[in-house]
């Protein structure tokens, strides 16, 4: 890209910690923050260059930009605990903002520390109606997602809509990514109050949106597998598993592999497919359409250190795939070797069941 060559330049021709090279690469962390190449970033600002050091020895700005860049990075890797670590030691730095008591706030109720989380979204709120800038759809998103979280279905539908109206006015009918992931927690809401038809609506116009403005995306990926989600309460089996499998099939490409999603798509693959009564209603009742991704699943974690997440997804892809025959017996063997290999040792909890 530009931005890469202009940084690799300037690093050559006045050295990595002159302000203009810095200034390149910032920008270029910008650019792969938005496309999610998360582990470019963490090289560049941790590996051979150490970019981290250089800004902490130059203080002032860049010191600041460091540490909000790697705290991005962070939460984008779902490493929340760090994320919030950085995000505090930026406040110490640069004082409260609504800006920054908004990240904070995002970050606590990521790790379901709802009560603090309410309360920086509640004085951020605050501080915008006195006057100060920041994100208010941002925080009313915020908000109305902790409410939910505590229980509080109705207030959380409310607030959650009040965002959904700021940001729907605010872009004057642009598409935009914000609006769709309001459409995405206002569904979740509606969803929890069992108010399906409704919720689907959002979850539709979330996935509409979220292809429209940011393609082959995390966001896209996750707005799919909520709406496959919802099409099975709506008892819409086949509709479902194409939305499963298309969201595994992205999930599998991205920098960052989000676990949790991907279990959790896996295990729903056998409710559909060796189930009498919702195979019946599939349109493609065939197990073998899910090898290439679980085959790329393999490629990218073949050679990492297995942990109880890796293992548990080695085992359910590793059931679907023996089915198959062929290759699929060949990956499943693979994957069941690895996850054996962790159950057997583990102390992390008594996995005697999954042997």
């Amino acid at each position: 890209s530009k931005c890469e060559k202009a940084f690799l330049s300037l690093k050559n021709s006045l050295g990595l910690d002159h302000d203009q090279t810095l200034s390149a690469a910032f920008d270029l962390m910008d650019q792969w923050i938005g496309n999610y190449r998360m582990s470019k970033i963490d090289n560049l600002l941790n590996g051979k260059s150490n970019l981290m050091k250089i800004c902490k020895v130059k203080k002032g700005q860049w010191e600041m930009k460091s540490l909000q860049m790697l705290a991005f990075c962070r939460w984008k890797q779902f490493r929340f605990r760090e994320a919030l670590t950085l995000f505090y030691a930026f406040q110490k730095l640069a004082g409260k903002s609504a800006i920054l008591l908004e990240n904070i706030g995002h970050t606590h109720n990521s790790l379901g520390e709802t009560d603090k989380a309410e309360e920086c979204f509640e004085e951020a709120l605050d501080r915008i109606d006195k006057g100060e800038k920041g994100n208010k759809g941002g925080l009313l998103m915020g908000l109305g997602i902790v409410k939910k979280s505590r229980g509080d279905l109705q207030g959380s539908v409310r607030i959650l809509y009040k965002a959904l109206r700021f940001y729907q006015e605010s872009y004057k009918g642009i598409e935009h990514s914000i609006v769709a992931k309001c459409h995405t927690s206002v569904g979740r809401s509606l969803e929890a109050l069992n108010e399906i038809f409704k919720a689907e609506h959002h979850f539709y116009e979330a996935v509409r949106i979220f292809w429209l403005t940011c393609g082959y995306s995390p966001l896209t990926a996750n707005a799919i597998k909520k709406f496959a989600d919802l099409k099975l309460l709506l008892q819409r089996p086949d509709e479902a598993q194409q939305l499963y499998r298309q969201s595994l099939e992205l999930h599998v490409e991205f920098d960052t592999l989000d676990m949790r999603a991907i279990i959790e798509i896996v295990n729903q693959i056998p409710l559909l497919h060796l189930t009498q009564e919702s195979k019946s209603k599939l349109s493609r009742p065939g197990l073998s359409q899910y090898l290439p991704s679980i085959q790329r699943f393999w490629e990218r974690t073949e050679f990492r250190k297995t942990d109880g997440n890796l293992a548990v997804a080695y085992k359910s892809m590793a059931e679907i795939t023996a089915i198959p025959g062929g290759d699929g017996c060949r990956v499943a063997k693979s994957m069941l070797e690895k996850a054996l290999a962790f159950f057997r040792v583990t102390d992390e909890a008594d996995c005697t069941r999954l042997i």
